[in-house]
């Protein structure tokens, strides 16, 4: 479970909270709550105008605001990052953690992890598909040139990359990882596990029948070969039957969900590219391809979560766990497994994000070498972040630094 601060004198300044987390659903926060390092239970006076309910923690070296929204949709999610950034001016970066619906076509499938990033054509990694008008016939004429909204910012895309490297580098993936969340806080296995969830891919076409039956036949007719083989040779084959269930196991399970499972666990694979946004939730099979066709079949998924009304305000990356296939099948059996990959693989690229500081933290570093010594030189010299005066900080820092506060 995630450690938790107690005293406003250990609790960071508020102008040290750099990322902040949007999520749209109660189980998308839960999610990111789990993967938390450290939840400051700091209560701090909000405008009455502000709607949003926020949670402020840390995942060493970034302090985070989280919030989730009062309802799905770009609206709701343009507003709440604008209250947000009236009282967090310091925030930085916003990652939008959730659910989303994948695009099967494309190779997504439930369980697996989508990134947001540029894409050829001029897409910078997330669309607002419903931006626009109606015009003659039910279609939707695309504004901002197809709906593209602003690519993610250098810096996150660099973290990405990083990551991108790591996985293929050392095999390290989002699945491995939540074992470690199993048991915090009394997190359910829902959220940790999907055995038992069944992926509907393949079982509405021919293809994904025929195959799915072939698999059971040939397991069936190799079940009453090696009977009758252990019937007539007798019980000598017992080593053959270990290493023809050890080869199995290795090469993973197929069938019609398609799903790779190793040590009890499903594979969670991670997909970067497109990501359609907007206020409709799409939930039949031909509308959905018709979407992934408009934008030249680089869909990977389609969300409700909001980001189309967050990405051209602030530097944003959206990060999506896929529950369902916006088609007729969609239910919330895998929405909590769901977010939790999503809110894990948003915890490692936090590792590779490197913190912002401000002009003033990089007078500190220069003059002590490491980070850890900024706070114990600005007690040396008497300005520690609490007692930071408004007025002082803006001599000394250029002026799109936010304004600091303190804590009473």
């Amino acid at each position: 479970m995630p450690q938790s601060t107690k005293t406003n004198q250990n609790l960071p300044p508020l102008h040290t909270y750099t990322i902040a987390y949007i999520t749209a659903l109660p189980k998308e926060q839960t999610a990111v709550l789990a993967t938390l390092d450290t939840i400051h239970h700091q209560h701090i006076p909000t405008p009455a105008s502000d709607k949003n309910t926020y949670t402020l923690g840390s995942i060493p070296p970034h302090n985070i605001v989280l919030t989730c929204l009062p309802t799905m949709g770009t609206t709701a999610a343009a507003g709440a990052v604008t209250s947000l950034l009236h009282m967090f001016p310091s925030i930085r970066f916003v990652l939008l953690v959730g659910v989303a619906g994948g695009i099967p076509s494309n190779g997504v499938r439930l369980g697996d992890v989508v990134v947001s990033v540029p894409v050829s054509g001029g897409y910078g990694g997330v669309v607002g598909w419903d931006m626009g008008k109606l015009v003659a016939g039910g279609k939707i004429a695309m504004q901002h040139a197809g709906g593209s909204l602003n690519r993610p910012a250098s810096k996150l895309l660099g973290a990405v990359n990083r990551l991108r490297s790591e996985y293929e580098l050392f095999g390290v993936g989002v699945g491995k990882v939540l074992g470690t969340l199993e048991g915090r806080g009394g997190l359910g296995r829902e959220f940790t596990r999907c055995e038992g969830l069944r992926d509907p891919i393949g079982l509405g076409d021919g293809e994904g029948w025929r195959w799915w039956w072939w698999g059971v036949i040939g397991r069936m007719v190799w079940g009453i070969v090696f009977a009758v083989l252990v019937g007539v040779f007798g019980f000598g084959l017992e080593d053959v039957r270990f290493k023809v269930g050890k080869g199995r196991n290795k090469g993973g399970e197929t069938g019609p969900e398609g799903e790779k499972k190793k040590g009890g666990k499903k594979q969670v694979n991670v997909h970067y590219g497109l990501v359609a946004s907007g206020n409709w939730a799409v939930r039949d099979a031909k509308a959905r391809d018709a979407l992934n066709k408009r934008f030249d079949g680089q869909l990977l998924c389609i969300e409700t979560g909001g980001a189309a009304g967050v990405m051209n305000e602030i530097p944003s990356i959206v990060i999506r766990g896929i529950s369902d296939y916006a088609d007729a099948s969609a239910n919330e059996d895998w929405q909590a497994y769901a977010a939790t990959v999503a809110a894990v693989y948003a915890k490692e690229l936090l590792g590779f994000l490197h913190p912002c500081v401000d002009h003033m933290d990089m007078h500190y570093l220069s003059r002590v070498g490491t980070e850890s010594d900024v706070s114990q030189e600005k007690e040396n010299l008497g300005q520690t972040g609490s007692t930071f005066s408004r007025h002082h900080k803006r001599l000394v820092s250029n002026p799109g630094t936010p304004p600091e506060y303190s804590l009473q």
